[in-house]
């Protein structure tokens, strides 16, 4: 019986793989006899990336503007040379003009450079002061020689803009006052905003639609915004002290709405740093403040930019406690995105869009001067199971 059942089981195996080759056969048969199925698709990703190219020695004083061809302008500080220099990428490479000497034995730390592109012709404007001349000095190139301009004595927290008619417009410190210096047909004028302050630690401006300043400052009698209205004439308001104590930089977006960056400052106890920073974009809408927290930690300070692009978004950088920069982005519908540009920093970093709306970033790393540029890189991914015969 053992036997016989034996002789059954393996009958009946290989009366089943038999059949079950039948059946492959058949489906074979019956898939070679219609067309084939399509293949799951393809989706394209865009992804952020980032590239980096070398500039030049120095530059942990630095700054950076497009022009409307999407080419970068840098202005930067060769410490250890001591001169003011200038750079434009030619033909793929950058060709560095030396500006004159930048005297750097003890320079305050609120001495800053500017610059801005002339949309007349594409050409750079900058704007700093020399310290042993105690002088204020605005710049720009005419046929390929640089010319400058003495405006004043030497002046802190500059902030530079040019309007659309190429006239350019400029904030600073002038002891105890800010001073408005501005050009109409090339011809300069000088105004002051505000009371005397006994001290001022941010200064920043921005123009809207029709070429009319926007300047935001903090200081020991609060912080402030001002609209010029017409010559002498601005519209000033003092910000909530409670909200906006300190804000660090301002700018208009298209639709001429200001956006100011803040530092809010909450002092501990303990090892220091001693105080929590919460940097935050600050909006003034229907009557109320809206904020936007970007970033917090404990630490001294924070210095960052703040800039507008021409689709409304807003694009903030800014080094975190341990030197790591960042990136953020405000689109118009309020939706907050995170990026690290690079690894490491150091002194300023400096943001300008491009054409396309993607930024480029100028940065120190102790020894030179980089630019790094967001782009764009398509990843492509199968699409499986249901979303795929959609």
């Amino acid at each position: 019986m053992i036997g016989a059942r034996r002789i059954y089981t393996v009958a009946m195996n290989k009366f089943v793989f038999a059949f079950l080759g039948l059946l492959g056969g058949l489906s074979l048969c019956v898939a070679d006899s219609r067309a084939a199925a399509p293949a799951n698709p393809v989706l394209s990703i865009p992804v952020p990336i980032w590239s980096e190219e070398s500039i030049g020695p120095g530059g942990t004083l630095n700054d950076v503007a497009v022009d409307s061809a999407g080419n970068p302008h840098v202005l930067y500080v060769d410490m250890a040379a001591e001169e003011l220099r200038y750079a434009r990428r030619v033909d793929g490479a950058w060709v560095v003009t030396p500006l004159g000497p930048f005297p750097v034995g003890s320079p305050p730390p609120d001495m800053v450079l500017d610059l801005a592109i002339d949309p007349t012709n594409d050409e750079p404007v900058v704007a700093y002061s020399n310290i042993e001349r105690n002088s204020l000095y605005v710049g720009r190139p005419n046929e390929g020689v640089w010319w400058f301009e003495r405006l004043d004595d030497i002046g802190q927290l500059l902030s530079l803009r040019v309007d659309p008619a190429g006239d350019a417009h400029l904030v600073y410190v002038r002891g105890s006052r800010i001073a408005y210096t501005y050009q109409v047909g090339g011809v300069w004028h000088r105004e002051t905003i505000g009371e005397p302050v006994d001290a001022m630690w941010n200064l920043s401006m921005d123009l809207d639609s029709a070429g009319f300043p926007h300047v935001a400052w903090s200081g020991s009698s609060g912080s402030f915004h001002a609209q010029r209205l017409g010559p002498n004439a601005w519209d000033i308001t003092t910000l909530p002290a409670s909200e906006l104590r300190q804000v660090i930089s301002l700018a208009v977006d298209p639709a001429d709405r200001p956006h100011f960056l803040v530092m809010k400052v909450e002092l501990g106890h303990g090892w220091p740093p001693y105080s929590r920073i919460t940097l935050l974009l600050a909006e003034h809408t229907g009557g109320s403040w809206e904020f936007t927290p970007l970033w917090q930690a404990y630490d001294w300070g924070v210095d960052a930019r703040l800039v507008a692009g021409a689709d409304g978004s807003l694009h903030v950088a800014y080094y975190d406690s341990d030197a790591r920069p960042h990136y953020d982005v405000v689109d118009p519908d309020g939706r907050l995105s995170h990026d690290q540009p690079f690894d490491r920093g150091q002194g300023q970093m400096r943001l300008a869009p491009g054409t396309d709306g993607r930024p480029f970033i100028s940065h120190f790393d102790g020894h030179t001067l980089f630019l790094s540029r967001q782009g764009i890189a398509l990843h492509d991914r199968l699409i499986f199971g249901p979303a795929a015969l959609r």
